[in-house]
């Protein structure tokens, strides 16, 4: 018989018989108490655990030891649940890794292990089916936990059965949030039940009550319903499985904004926001106020070409309008189908996701010389001057000359990111996607990956509420904002909005730390504007004095953000210019920001060749009503048709098409109404998106990824046998 002693307990093992007898001796319960440390934050607990007790099922055993540390414990078992070990988690230590990343890069992560020596330890008697404590030390290194903290442990939250019931009264509602319904039970229908529960456990009692074999169908009736309130969206099913593949909805709000700011465009997709996987694709614009305003949404079943052209298309068709600059992320499916979609829209990348991608593509490489190769890279990527920029980049190819192939890669690319090209543009200040990923927080903040399709919409809706909240203080503040001292900027303060007018401010105090001289190399009119403290580094501002609004800077400033420079304002100071002109700044960040002409959308609704199908008549409004707004709205119309023959001809054609182009649309929207009552939409199949899934360790790669991979593929020489498309790792003579 070998033994080996373990605390107060004996476990023998008889090697011959291949059987293990435990032997338990008694202890002094006095001694387990005195063990608790004397800590501020936790007390000994008043349920005990001693060496001896017996707990009937596992799940008992876990309870009533959690109960007794006052901490989370983790579990380790032997093969068939004989031997269980109740471990706190501060147990043990952090394993350290091997990583090929310089540590200067590298993430600080602070671990919680900190080698806690509390453990419980039970043996199951198989004769009578029960678990037994062996035994224990519950003694701790660290400060436990608090009452409170407790109570919101996973093991100690639950809501009573009548809570429960009046919560998914709630719910029925259709028009409160998880963080409402809190709000609710716990100030007027059960102020005096304690809470033990979170926003994310009444969200997951709301998930298990709702009924999944039909969210899909419900998902489109709900946008049905919100088509009466002037939304627009389209869906396409499998026509086989009648399964939903694509759905894109994009609300009134939205389109108004999109009308008018339609400037610049930006497109972003997020993830994890529904159960079945689908990726959701987002867009949104910058209002005059500079306010951020999501317009439309889209769910689409793969992150594809076809996906994202049919997403396109959509949004096309129901705002008639193309973007003049959109950016995005870098995807290539998307690139490919913006460049078929919008062929002359200006597509850009951004500048967050390209340092990404050099992070995780150079830091192998480049180790501790990343964050210096970084700083160059971005110096040089902010020059405006192209030649200048050319003549650098060469430069910092023949430094870095390890990384030089990726550098060729960025370089082809150069007119979607470095400044010398994007600020030939107006961008209303934009060189990222951060607006859209702030969107995509906001909207992703009270959602989950197992969640219904419904709660997409909730989180739109959510999100349109707070930017209404943030426009209506932003026109406040245009209103009462303070005037300047400066009479050079007064006039353009009072037409531009509050963020124009504090970005015009800032431009003005920084224009008095400039000097200005002309400069004699060149015609009459060309000034050189440097600051006081780096009297070197100069711009170059050119003024005609009869034509001030047409004068140029060399940093473009008014051309890419639509205000004004601070070397602008020195130049006008030096040449006693008085008042500078309104119409140099852009007029998307006036007050009173220009609309689509009337007539316009007149003409291209009269002139239209496809029926939108996806009409809505105003509703909740009286015939007389209708009558007279619909008069209202033609009246100015029919007084300039009057003015000539031709122009009464003309109004007179486009009022025929019109009429035809209304009666095909509302033949084709009782159809597509009748056909929506009577089809039933089946949840859609998981979708399967880019990067890494959950389960399993192959990722996906798109059509242009494995395109890509081909390309350098082909480039490529091996080192063995001297061929292309391969290296010496995968050559087939060696």
């Amino acid at each position: 018989m070998k033994g080996a002693e373990v605390g107060v307990a004996t476990i023998s093992e008889d090697t011959s018989a291949g059987t293990r007898v435990l032997d338990i001796a008694p202890v002094d319960e006095s001694s387990i108490a005195r063990a608790w440390p004397a800590s501020s934050s936790g007390v000994p607990s008043t349920h005990k655990v001693s060496i001896g007790d017996v707990f009937e099922t596992l799940d008992q055993a876990r309870e009533k030891c959690t109960e007794y540390a006052n901490c989370p414990l983790g579990q380790k078992s032997s093969k068939h649940l004989k031997f269980i070990r109740f471990l706190c988690f501060h147990g043990g230590q952090a394993s350290t890794k091997q990583f090929s990343v310089s540590t200067e890069i590298q993430r600080e992560k602070r671990t919680l292990k900190c080698q806690c020596p509390f453990v419980i330890k039970l043996w199951l008697n198989q004769a009578s089916g029960v678990y037994e404590v062996y035994h224990m030390n519950n003694q701790h290194n660290h400060d436990l936990f608090t009452e409170a903290e407790l109570a919101q442990m996973p093991q100690n939250r639950f809501i009573p059965d009548k809570v429960k019931t009046k919560m998914l009264e709630l719910n029925e509602l259709g028009m409160l949030s998880c963080s409402q319904i809190k709000t609710l039970i716990e100030q007027e229908h059960f102020p005096d039940v304690p809470v033990t529960w979170t926003i994310r456990d009444i969200q997951n009692l709301l998930q298990k009550s709702y009924s999944r074999a039909c969210e899909t169908n419900d998902f489109v009736k709900l946008l049905k319903e919100k088509s009466n309130h002037g939304w627009s969206f389209n869906f396409q099913l499998n026509d086989d499985t009648l399964r939903l593949e694509r759905v894109f909805w994009i609300s009134p709000n939205g389109k108004e904004k999109y009308v008018q700011f339609n400037d610049v465009l930006e497109i972003d997709t997020t993830n994890k926001t529904n159960r079945f996987g689908m990726p959701l694709v987002l867009f949104t614009v910058i209002d005059n106020h500079g306010l951020t305003v999501l317009t439309a949404g889209c769910l689409l079943s793969n992150e594809q070409f076809e996906s994202y052209t049919w997403a396109l298309q959509q949004f096309r068709s129901y705002t008639n309008l193309d973007p003049i600059v959109l950016f995005t992320d870098g995807d290539m499916e998307l690139a490919r189908a913006i460049k078929d979609i919008w062929p002359n829209a200006i597509h850009l990348l951004c500048r967050f996701h390209i340092s990404q991608n050099i992070t995780r593509a150079l830091a192998s490489s480049l180790r501790a010389n990343l964050s210096e190769f970084m700083t160059e890279f971005w110096r040089v990527g902010s020059i405006e001057d192209v030649d200048e920029f050319e003549m650098e980049f060469s430069t910092l190819k023949s430094k870095w000359q390890a990384v030089e192939s990726y550098l060729r890669v960025l370089e082809g690319k150069k007119k979607q990111w470095a400044f010398a090209y994007t600020h030939n543009n107006f961008v209303a200040g934009v060189s990222s996607t951060q607006r859209q990923e702030m969107v995509n927080c906001q909207i992703k903040s009270t959602l989950l990956s197992n969640l219904s399709l419904l709660r997409i919409i909730d989180g739109f809706d959510a999100v349109e509420t707070r930017s209404r909240e943030k426009l209506s203080q932003a026109r406040l503040s245009t209103n009462f904002a303070a005037a300047s001292m400066d009479p050079l900027i007064n006039d353009a303060l009072h037409i531009l909005t509050n963020y124009a007018q504090v970005l015009l401010k800032a431009k003005s105090g920084m224009s008095l730390s400039y000097t200005c001289v002309a400069d004699d190399s060149k015609d009459e009119g060309y000034f050189l504007i440097s600051h006081k403290d780096f009297p070197n580094k100069f711009r170059v501002v050119r003024i005609s004095i009869g034509f001030v609004e047409q004068s140029t800077c060399s940093c473009r400033k008014a051309i890419w953000l639509g205000i004004v420079c601070r070397h602008m304002l020195c130049c006008f100071c030096h040449n006693n210019i008085l008042s500078c002109p309104v119409s140099m700044f852009n007029r998307r960040w006036k007050k009173v920001c220009e609309t689509v002409d009337i007539q316009s959308i007149f003409i291209d609704t009269a002139l239209a060749t496809r029926p939108n199908s996806e009409f809505r008549a105003t509703q909740g409004m009286t015939e007389d009503q209708r009558l007279s707004e619909l008069t209202a709205l033609t009246k100015p119309i029919l007084h300039r048709s009057i003015g000539s023959e031709s122009t009464f001809q003309f109004y007179k054609a486009s009022l025929i098409v019109l009429g035809e182009t209304i009666e095909i649309n509302l033949q084709t929207l009782h159809r597509a109404l009748s056909d929506l009552e009577e089809e039933i939409v089946r949840n859609p199949l998981t979708a399967r998106c880019k990067g890494r899934p959950k389960i399993g360790n192959k990722r996906y790669i798109s059509m242009a990824e494995q395109l890509q991979s081909k390309k350098k593929q082909r480039g490529v020489t091996c080192s063995s046998c001297r061929q292309h498309g391969h290296n010496a790792r995968t050559c087939k003579t060696v």
